[in-house]
């Protein structure tokens, strides 16, 4: 299995926030496997999907007026809130397909990415801190996309099993 990213550990809390601190913060972006078999620029010019990729501009700003930016909390739901509430949003938005105050649920993408990647070693799925791969999050929206936050809120009233991955197995397998 491939090793967890460390959360960066400070005590200050990220200025002008009144969310948790920074020590509360995991960082667990698992590196995808088989990354050799995805799709590349090149086959996608090759097959007429895109045509050649245009010169890159200097910068740019996806930040909008109507963008807000979640807040994972202790969790390790980066993945989550970056595949459905970051870039499938994003998209969806500009699509017309959901209105700019619609959010999508980072947990329901973050939850099946974790029930469907390629880490079988140890059940995860309903681990708060357990991380997930970015590939696996984006085929979970591309096979079934996306639910909304309102169907499944990301702040429940209890994390599902809080605390650090290696004493939570170790009591479901007392259990």
């Amino acid at each position: 299995m491939a090793k967890r990213s460390r959360s960066r550990r400070a005590s200050k809390r990220a200025p002008g926030s009144r969310s948790a601190p920074y020590s509360t913060r995991i960082c667990n972006l698992v590196p995808s496997k088989g990354t050799e078999t995805d799709w590349t620029l090149t086959n996608a010019v090759s097959s007429g999907a895109i045509t050649a990729a245009a010169a890159l501009p200097a910068s740019v700003d996806l930040r909008a007026a109507w963008w807000t930016v979640g807040d994972q909390g202790a969790t390790g739901s980066c993945v989550g809130r970056a595949s459905a509430e970051g870039v499938t949003r994003y998209h969806m938005v500009q699509a017309s397909t959901i209105a700019k105050n619609v959010q999508l649920s980072p947990r329901f993408t973050w939850m099946g990415s974790k029930e469907t990647d390629a880490f079988v070693a140890r059940p995860q799925t309903f681990i708060e801190e357990a991380g997930t791969q970015l590939k696996a999050a984006m085929d979970i929206l591309r096979k079934y996309g996306a639910a909304l936050m309102t169907q499944l809120p990301f702040n429940i009233s209890t994390l599902m099993y809080g605390g650090r991955r290696e004493r939570v197995l170790r009591e479901l397998r007392a259990a």
